[in-house]
C-alpha cells in the first residue's frame, strides 16, 4: 500500500510504500529537532527563505563552494534516538539545488558518527534537480551510535542549495525493509 505520510502541523507528503499495518511515525527518533540545520563552516551566512512547495514552508539557502574535499562544507541536524547495530533505519529530507552546480549536484547524505572516526550507518548519495523532491534511503546499522548527525557534504562543487525537514527513523531489529519501498535501499 502506498501511503502519503502527514505529519501534523508540518503538513509532510513523503512517499515511502509501507505496509498498511504499520504506523512509520512511531519509528522516528528525531522530532526534536527535524527542521534544524546547521552549517560548517557557516561563514556565507545561511538564511531562512519561504518554501510553499514543502512541509513547513520555509527552507534553510545555503551557498556552497567547492573546496578541497566535499565535507569542507556540510549541513548537520541531530539524528535523535540511539540506533544499534543490526537496526533498520532510514532517512528521508526535502532539499533542492536552488543554483545546481554546472557538473550536477550530487549530495553525499550519511547518519553518521558526530566525531572521528565518523563511521556511518547511512552513506547515500542523491542527484538534485532545481525543483523540491524527498531524498530517502535506509539500511540495516552495521554499528552502535548513541549519539549521531545527519551529515551532508556540499562542497563538491559550487552551488547554492536549499533544505527542508528531515526526518530519522528507527525500526529496529528484523523489520522487514521489503516494506519499505519507494526508498533507496543501502547493503
Amino acid at each position: 500500500m502506498k501511503l502519503l505520510l502527514a505529519v501534523a502541523g508540518l503538513g509532510l507528503l513523503a512517499t515511502v510504500t509501507v505496509a498498511q499495518e504499520d504506523d512509520i511515525w512511531k519509528f522516528t527518533i528525531n522530532n526534536a529537532t527535524n527542521a534544524k540545520w546547521t552549517v560548517n563552516p557557516d561563514k556565507l551566512k545561511p538564511k531562512k527563505v519561504p518554501a510553499p512547495e514543502i512541509p513547513g514552508e520555509l527552507a534553510l539557502r545555503v551557498k556552497a563552494t567547492k573546496g578541497a574535499n566535499p565535507w569542507d562544507q556540510q549541513v548537520n541536524s541531530p539524528a535523535g534516538g540511539a540506533i544499534k547495530q543490526g537496526d533498520v533505519v532510514m532517512i528521508i529530507y526535502y532539499a533542492r539545488a536552488a543554483e545546481p552546480a554546472a557538473e550536477g549536484t550530487i549530495l553525499p547524505t550519511y547518519i553518521q558518527m558526530s566525531s572521528a572516526p565518523y563511521t556511518a550507518v547511512i552513506d547515500a548519495k542523491f542527484t538534485v534537480s532545481d525543483k523540491w523532491d524527498q531524498y530517502c534511503a535506509h539500511a540495516v546499522s552495521s554499528i552502535n551510535l548513541a549519539k549521531g548527525n545527519v551529515s551532508i557534504h556540499l562542497a563538491g562543487a559550487d552551488q547554492v542549495l536549499e533544505f527542508g525537514p528531515v526526518f530519522v527513523f528507527n525500526f529496529g531489529q528484523n523489520y522487514d525493509r521489503s516494506k519499505l519501498k519507494g526508498c533507496q535501499a543501502l547493503g
